[in-house]
């Protein structure tokens, strides 16, 4: 195994003599901004601050009802559900572009509708602005919550315009031990949080730091320690009921993040990866015997060369690769190549959106971020290739 590319990240503290500061970044847009620990509590942050301020508007008729993409993770769609939101899951187009007619016509018949309706650039690929604009059009007083995560250093594709709200989780872009953003339009924000370090940060420190160490000296007792730290990590948050912070040393540390690299690497990391993803299709449609005319995999759209990727995605075609999706991710991993299952959905969403279950079933993610360069790319690539 010459490799190991993916997985989470580990801790280096950042140089505090280097570095850009992404709070400076997201001030950039003008918005109110507030650090939450992580995408849960941001999302749990947004669904009160919006039942608090329909409330002061004096909305009686407002309803906890939030439409999502039913490609929504469980940790997306269920702290909406322990704010006491109803969750109604909307349809997307294979390219993941909104199905406009899912939305369009939820209810045409009351002019103060307000519906809270989440969207999402998923894999920087996805601009929905079109589709947000249509919804102001349709529902002017609809509350749009932009769910940036996968553009998170590409604020020029925010939408500003149309988007009451943006949530991000900055965790998943770096070595941070927590840390989320939720940005409004707004003066203020009417919901509150906590402060202080919980067990969900300090197992994350604990855990990062620990692979760390793994990295510098490989030891399969603390690869298995620290993996088992971050899976406790997960279990310790509540789906964003109780609402957190970010930490101080995780503030901190965002103030001193080499973003340029990580704008930068991210981006020629995808792009190269891309086209050898590209170059393979090509190569076995051109080779494969008679039985095996169809692609191993589907690419989707490449993302813009202005935007920062989040990751590269690939849907997974078990017939012609022989197995399954997760056998398929567990044979990449025996060769240092991690590509985790994006991702699970409930079956409510599956039986609302044809699409959105085919990726939630055959989808695998690849890491294109700052701590790989183009030579590890062609590592994954070649793994890919011999995996088939």
């Amino acid at each position: 195994m010459k490799y190991e590319v993916g997985s989470e990240f580990n801790y280096i503290k950042p140089d505090m003599a280097q570095g850009d500061s992404i709070p400076k970044l997201f001030e950039k847009t003008g918005r109110t901004a507030k650090y939450l620990r992580c995408g849960r509590d941001a999302i749990g942050f947004i669904a009160e601050d919006i039942a608090l301020k329909q409330a002061r508007k004096g909305n009686d008729s407002f309803e906890k009802i939030v439409y999502m993409p039913a490609l929504s993770c469980d940790s997306m769609v269920e702290p909406f559900r322990m704010h006491g939101y109803k969750v109604v899951f909307y349809k997307l187009e294979k390219n993941l572009k909104i199905a406009k007619e899912s939305l369009l016509d939820i209810d045409q018949h009351k002019a103060s509708f307000a519906p809270v309706i989440l969207t999402m650039n998923l894999f920087s690929m996805a601009d929905q602005r079109d589709v947000n604009k249509a919804i102001k059009t349709a529902y002017p007083q609809a509350i749009i919550v932009e769910d940036i995560t996968h553009i998170l250093l590409t604020p020029d594709h925010y939408d500003l315009e149309n988007a009451d709200y943006q949530i991000g989780s900055i965790r998943k872009w770096f070595g941070l031990a927590d840390g989320a953003v939720v940005l409004t339009g707004d003066k203020e924000f009417l919901a509150t949080a906590k402060k202080g370090e919980t067990s969900f940060t300090t197992m994350r420190t604990q855990a990062m730091t620990e692979k760390t160490a793994y990295i510098e000296n490989p030891d399969q007792e603390l690869k298995a320690h620290f993996r088992g730290l971050l899976s406790d990590a997960d279990d310790a948050l509540d789906n964003g009921f109780t609402i957190y912070e970010i930490s101080e040393q995780s503030y901190s540390d965002i103030q001193h993040a080499p973003v340029k690299e990580m704008m930068e690497r991210r981006s020629e990391n995808y792009h190269h990866l891309y086209k050898k993803f590209e170059e393979i299709m090509t190569n076995m449609s051109c080779d494969a015997d008679a039985d095996r005319q169809q692609s191993p995999f589907t690419l989707l759209p490449e993302a813009p060369a202005d935007v920062t990727p989040f990751m590269l995605p690939i849907l997974v075609n078990e017939r012609v690769v022989g197995c399954s999706r997760d056998e398929f991710e567990r044979k990449l991993a025996q060769k240092g190549v991690y590509a985790p299952v994006l991702w699970p959905i409930d079956d409510e969403a599956a039986a609302t959106c044809a699409v959105s279950k085919d990726f939630s079933e055959h989808m695998l993610g690849f890491w294109i971020d700052h701590r790989y360069n183009t030579e590890h790319m062609d590592y994954v690539a070649q793994m890919l290739k011999e995996s088939l």
